[in-house]
């Protein structure tokens, strides 16, 4: 196989008004316009440079293109919230793809589609499922789950030059600044003894997301975890939960040689907090 670059990315959140959104008018199914905020503009300048800097890296290595959609691409009719563009569900799929139109632009090699959270996405996260469809009845090259014979995945292992890889949607973390780092390297531990009890073959790579921080695990154990960021800020429900947090966006670039090798590019994008009020 030639020398691969992975592309992850995770929790778009289509349809929420603090997340990613393409620019101009969304047409809403009763005739009306949605149009997206400065924050959400914002969004949609750093998705397009995710994937000029995703490009770059393909044509400099002469790679493969995986691109690896992690999870939560949908926002979804959930918990009674009041932020989303609508609640139709073929313009939330309309939506989605226009995000995903993005990447699909690079001709990439191989797609995986990973399913994520059933409360944005519906049951057995249907509204993925979808979208994979909609991606292969495209004519892009998605890759199958051929064991449950659906064109999405809750759980993906993939070997690529001699590397094991495993993507899920939902990962643990730490919920404190100081204990981020070490709680996912205690959770790459625990994937790797997983794999080992079980006498299955540990990943040498693991992807998950879900937290909307990104963490990386480096090379202490010989599992090395990379957690997702998002590409939405805080909802009235993060404000809750997590005031002092703000969502890390943005994803990885991963890049697995012909030799085994690995180098793994961050690529991150620094939310404002907010204005300052002065009397």
């Amino acid at each position: 196989m030639a020398h691969a670059v992975i592309a992850i990315v995770s929790d778009i959140h289509a349809v929420s008004t603090t997340a990613l959104c393409p620019p101009g008018a969304i047409r809403l199914d009763d005739g009306g316009e949605y149009h997206p905020s400065k924050a959400q503009l914002w969004l949609w300048q750093c998705w397009t440079d995710y994937w000029d800097r995703v490009e770059r890296v393909r044509d400099e290595e002469k790679a493969d293109l995986f691109i690896i959609l992690l999870g939560d691409l949908i926002d979804g009719d959930h918990h009674g919230t009041a932020q989303i563009i609508t609640k139709h569900p073929g313009v939330m799929h309309d939506i989605a793809m226009r995000c995903i139109e993005e990447p699909l632009g690079l001709g990439p090699d191989h797609i995986f589609v990973i399913r994520g959270t059933e409360s944005h996405t519906g049951k057995s996260a249907s509204k993925e499922e979808a979208l994979a469809k909609n991606i292969r009845d495209m004519g892009h090259p998605l890759e199958e789950d051929p064991a449950a014979e659906t064109a999405s995945w809750w759980y993906m292992m993939a070997d690529i030059n001699g590397k094991r890889i495993d993507a899920a949607h939902h990962g643990r973390m730490g919920t404190r600044s100081y204990t981020r780092g070490s709680y996912s390297r205690l959770y790459a531990f625990d994937i790797w003894a997983e794999r080992q009890l079980n006498g299955e073959r540990p990943p040498d790579i693991a992807f998950r997301a879900h937290r909307h921080k990104m963490a990386d695990s480096g090379d202490h154990y010989p599992t090395r975890l990379l957690q997702s960021g998002a590409w939405q800020l805080q909802t009235a429900f993060a404000h809750k939960i997590a005031t002092e947090s703000l969502a890390d966006i943005g994803g990885w670039i991963t890049t697995i040689r012909e030799d085994g090798s690995v180098f793994v590019r961050k690529a991150y994008y620094q939310p404002k907090r907010g204005a300052v009020w002065t009397g």
